[in-house]
């Protein structure tokens, strides 16, 4: 069996691609020719986690998809993502492991994305050119990448309820430049605690 490390395809499969794969997928699901197991769902409240693993074949594919996903919520206080992951794929003709990709969540991120990208294609007003982006996290970041790959935008906001985490996703975006004008901050509603979270929005322009 090949194990591919995450370092062998993090940010090296071409968006376009990403959402092709994607769109193949849905319109295969939507003609009853894919097939989808229930998910398999461990609840650990006393940890608290939860791992999920779930399944997918295709007729005709080279092999059959298991995915595991885990979400350790007090990994953040040791220094850790709270979610991990990693696929397996199994030979289609003899269930022989053939590839595991270790890619810690990124492809899931990655498949979202590309769902997002696909809204604005079928879904989105031609004649719009601003998008709003909440949040700035991993999803986040590949959905900036995926929604200026469909749609020729003139400003895409991006807005994360953390100021440092907005910047930092809007200055990483490739093919996005940081508006030359200052970012704007707000207060959102108190949380119940009682305290009040900073937030930013930080445009950018293509």
């Amino acid at each position: 069996m090949r194990v591919v490390p995450l370092e062998a395809f993090r940010d090296r499969v071409p968006m376009a691609i990403a959402v092709a794969a994607v769109e193949q997928g849905f319109r295969a699901l939507g003609r009853g020719e894919a097939t989808l197991p229930d998910p398999l769902v461990f609840e650990l409240p006393d940890i608290p986690a939860e791992v999920h693993v779930k399944g997918a074949r295709v007729p005709g594919g080279r092999h059959i998809v298991l995915k595991v996903a885990t979400g350790f919520y007090r990994n953040r206080e040791r220094g850790l993502p709270s979610g991990d992951g990693l696929f397996l794929l199994l030979d289609a003709e003899t269930g022989v492991p053939d590839v595991l990709l270790e890619e810690h969540g990124y492809l899931t991120d990655l498949r979202t994305a590309a769902a997002i990208a696909l809204t604005l294609r079928y879904l989105a007003p031609r004649e719009a050119h601003e998008a709003l982006l909440v949040g700035a996290g991993a999803v986040g970041r590949l959905a900036a990448r995926a929604i200026v790959a469909e749609r020729p935008l003139e400003r895409l906001t991006i807005w994360n309820r953390t100021p440092a985490r907005s910047r930092s996703g809007t200055a990483r975006r490739r093919g996005l430049k940081r508006s030359p004008r200052r970012s704007r901050r707000s207060s959102p509603p108190a949380s119940p605690a009682g305290k009040r979270r900073s937030s930013e929005r930080c445009d950018a322009t293509v």
